[in-house]
């Protein structure tokens, strides 16, 4: 008896009559950026994706569970020496207790569908800098900037207490 999966592929791995989705495709061709075309087969009747909330858990974690401090900063940083440096970028930081429901992160339903990933509210912190909190990055306190969110805009003065609200700082839709 012949499966399925026999009748939809030959031998070497290719599908039997699909049709196929000639999508852009940028790649490497002997050292050399080229624009080419990669064939997606097209199965009629797929399901849309479905993934389990651990899947997009999975991801939201690896911030809650390596981004251990936060700075606000006036200028957006493109790397950790410019998210954690006093003054010219960052104006104030707390830092952050690893791992979603410990007190500073929590992986949660989305508002509409999926996952996102919330930081609690920090307070308690005196600026270290006087700005504006343009920006809030995410670091793990030693070398790497996980990720960079808009900030309030509210200043804040060196030497004074800050808060930072309760935000969600990356969402994970659902697929349609």
């Amino acid at each position: 008896m012949t499966t399925l999966l026999e009748k939809l592929v030959t031998p070497t791995g290719h599908l039997r009559n699909a049709p196929m989705d000639k999508t852009p495709n940028l790649g490497f061709r002997n050292g050399r950026l080229v624009r080419g075309y990669r064939f997606m087969p097209v199965i009629a009747g797929a399901a849309s994706p479905n993934w389990a909330d651990a899947v997009y858990d999975g991801a939201l974690n690896i911030i809650a569970d390596n981004a251990t401090r936060v700075d606000v900063d006036t200028t957006e940083p493109t790397n950790y020496s410019q998210a954690t440096t006093t003054g010219t970028y960052s104006v104030g930081n707390y830092t952050l207790t690893a791992g979603s429901g410990n007190g500073d992160w929590l992986v949660d339903d989305g508002a509409t569908d999926g996952r996102e990933l919330n930081l609690l509210a920090q307070s308690g912190n005196n600026g270290t800098a006087t700005g504006a909190a343009n920006f809030v990055a995410f670091t793990d306190g030693s070398s790497t900037l996980y990720g960079v969110i808009d900030g309030d805009g509210d200043t804040v003065n060196s030497g004074s207490p800050f808060t930072i609200a309760a935000t969600i700082v990356l969402t994970i839709r659902d697929a349609t």
